[in-house]
């Protein structure tokens, strides 16, 4: 399961390998042109959950994982339809009793949103909150403290101070709901793509042409940046910070002290610059998803790659999750695939398909979700069988 806020480390350093940055700030809605819509309404929300009767889902490949735990299936978050555009689910944050969801279209646009979900209750998730942005996808949403970092992509022909698309927004929350307030941030690039926390300061990845990484202090809004082309997914572990590198597939590996370069790595996989790429950690292995190369995992301590899964029959690989010792793929029209680590071993246990490509899936206790493009968000229960 991935940690997003790191407790080993209290504050990042920016060290002299970073190049500073004055970073445009936008905070006034009308100076940017910007056009947010926020609906905290739970009841006229919920519309667009669909629940009934629970359904069990069956793994095909093996009868073994069938018989060691129930996949219940409580309810689907359909598409967002705002006018004419539908937006998917592209990413889940969990924390707590709440699921943080990003939106964005699917067409070469840029319109998205965020949503808070309640689910205390696996088996009645409830939407508290929907905030829709019409001029920006929405990459990522994180929670830290009373504020929603986003990642994304804004339209910089219609929003005023933005000169590249990839932005870094920061809404704050009113109890617990998205409020009216908001900041964005504009960074070089394309998309921003990924977000961590470490203490006092978020990493923010955006690529593809003139990506990198960069390190906000979220207490001053000053920040440092690190050029890595197609910069993806990051992740934080106490062996070090891993980025993935898109277009020459590398992982990149910085000191967690002072952000200082250590090595790269190679992964050995074409180019993976327009394919999604998640991370998670278990122990000392590093998991990430990397496109048509399908998942691999690294010993974070003797930088080995400890598994190279290729999807069978082809496709890519969007995302990973690790839950214990079972592994979750979202392998695009392949479907969800799962995979057990029994000792230093790692078994393919079977898929599920639904009818639509899997772009994300995140699973953590008892919750597994998965956002399978037009067929909405799944929130499913994981259930040991006795």
């Amino acid at each position: 399961m991935r940690t997003r806020i790191n407790a080993y480390l209290v504050l990042i350093s920016l060290t002299g390998l970073m190049v500073y940055s004055a970073c445009t700030k936008v905070t006034s809605p009308d100076e940017a042109t910007i056009d947010v819509q926020l609906n905290n309404n739970s009841q006229e929300l919920n519309l667009h959950v669909l629940q009934g009767e629970s359904k069990k889902l069956a793994f095909t490949g093996t009868t073994e994982i069938n018989s060691a735990y129930e996949f219940v299936l409580h309810a689907t978050v359909s598409p967002l339809v705002w006018g004419d555009k539908v937006l998917h689910a592209v990413h889940v944050t969990l924390e707590g009793d709440y699921a943080y969801v990003a939106y964005a279209t699917p067409e070469n646009e840029y319109f998205g949103g965020i949503e808070i979900i309640e689910i205390s209750d696996v088996s009645q998730p409830k939407i508290l909150s929907q905030m829709i942005f019409t001029h920006s996808d929405i990459t990522i949403a994180l929670k830290s403290g009373n504020r929603l970092l986003l990642g994304g992509s804004a339209n910089s022909d219609k929003l005023a101070q933005i000169t590249s698309p990839a932005v870094f927004t920061i809404v704050e929350l009113h109890d617990g709901l998205m409020s009216g307030d908001f900041e964005i941030f504009d960074l070089p690039s394309y998309n921003a793509n990924d977000i961590m926390i470490i203490g006092e300061s978020a990493l923010v990845t955006t690529g593809t042409t003139g990506g990198g990484l960069a390190v906000f202090d979220l207490n001053t809004w000053d920040y440092g940046f690190i050029p890595i082309e197609g910069a993806k997914a990051i992740e934080v572990t106490p062996n070090g910070i891993y980025v993935m590198e898109g277009t020459g597939t590398n992982l990149h590996v910085y000191s967690a002290l002072d952000t200082s370069f250590i090595e790269t790595i190679p992964l050995g996989c074409p180019n993976i610059f327009q394919s999604k790429a998640e991370t998670d950690v278990k122990d000392d292995l590093l998991f990430f998803s990397s496109g048509s190369c399908g998942m691999k995992a690294i010993n974070t301590v003797s930088g080995e790659i400890i598994y190279d899964y290729p999807i069978p029959g082809g496709g890519h690989c969007n995302g990973v999750s690790v839950n214990n010792n079972l592994v979750f793929l979202a392998n695009d029209t392949s479907g969800l695939a799962l995979l057990e680590i029994d000792g230093g071993n790692l078994h393919p246990m079977g898929t599920l398909s639904f009818g639509a490509s899997v772009n994300y899936v995140i699973s953590q206790d008892n919750k597994l979700f998965v956002a399978a493009a037009e067929a909405g968000l799944k929130i499913i229960e994981i259930v040991p069988v006795p």
